[in-house]
């Protein structure tokens, strides 16, 4: 009787073992729900602009920038792997103009070269601390005839403060000839307010808001000959973020 006694008290720590490994067993086999998942790496946006030959343009990087982790808002390096054939300054002139706000426009002057017909065109991308964008292509497209060009929207976007107004220049090219005028193609926003004041639009976060949210717009066009006329449509997205505060810390890099 002892010898069963002592038997049974030396199965325990056995059976224990096997409980523990029927576990393991079954908990390695759940399937987990997986977790949201979104864009990891900054999202940068094609841009065409119509210019006259011999004139210049300025192409904003931030203002075609569609995403960004809102952390590293402020972190971005702007590189162009392939500068433009025929125009100049891209390669090796990059400026920072400062906004109506007292941040920073990430800009670059476009020269087009004189007595030209066709397009030019040069790529770029975007990269925060740990990762880089896929490229995008600034085309430009130029004419030596600088009696009308009509305005033509590109898609843009706005890092804007959490809590604070920021006004937002529409990001067109062209023009020239007529009188233009931004107009909004949405009334609102899913979280904010924009109005449209004169030059530029007016976008009002909600309370405490942070995250993306967006509109439409268009560029109303007329002179003496052309009735007020409208443009396709273009979107402005943005991100509101309470990351801002260290615009310096952006930056260039030229591999041309």
């Amino acid at each position: 009787m002892r010898e069963t006694t002592n038997l049974r008290y030396a199965m325990r720590p056995i059976r224990s073992i096997v409980r523990l490994a029927v576990v393991a067993v079954v908990l390695a086999g759940l399937s987990l729900p997986a977790a949201a998942s979104g864009p990891t790496r900054p999202v940068v946006s094609n841009y065409t602009a119509v210019l006259v030959s011999g004139t210049n343009l300025t192409f904003y990087f931030n203002r075609n920038l569609s995403w960004t982790n809102a952390a590293h808002a402020w972190m971005l390096t702007y590189t162009i792997p392939s500068p433009p054939q025929y125009g100049s300054n891209v390669a090796n002139s990059f400026t920072i103009y400062c906004n109506s706000q007292g941040g920073y426009d990430w800009g670059v002057d476009y020269q087009s070269p004189t007595n030209f017909n066709g397009v030019d065109s040069f790529t770029w991308c975007a990269a925060d601390k740990t990762l880089t964008s896929a490229m995008a292509t600034c085309t430009f497209i130029i004419t030596t005839n600088p009696a009308e060009s009509l305005p033509v929207p590109a898609n843009q976007s706005a890092i804007v403060p959490k809590n604070t107004p920021f006004n937002i220049y529409p990001n067109y090219s062209g023009g020239v000839g007529f009188t233009c005028q931004p107009v909004l193609s949405t009334s609102n926003t899913a979280h904010g307010t924009v109005t449209a004041n004169g030059a530029y639009f007016t976008y009002v976060p909600k309370t405490n808001y942070q995250g993306a949210d967006s509109f439409m717009w268009a560029m109303a066009y007329s002179n003496d000959t052309t009735p007020v006329l409208t443009t396709a449509v273009a979107k402005c997205s943005i991100l509101v973020t309470n990351s801002i505060g260290n615009t310096d810390s952006g930056g260039f890099a030229n591999n041309g």
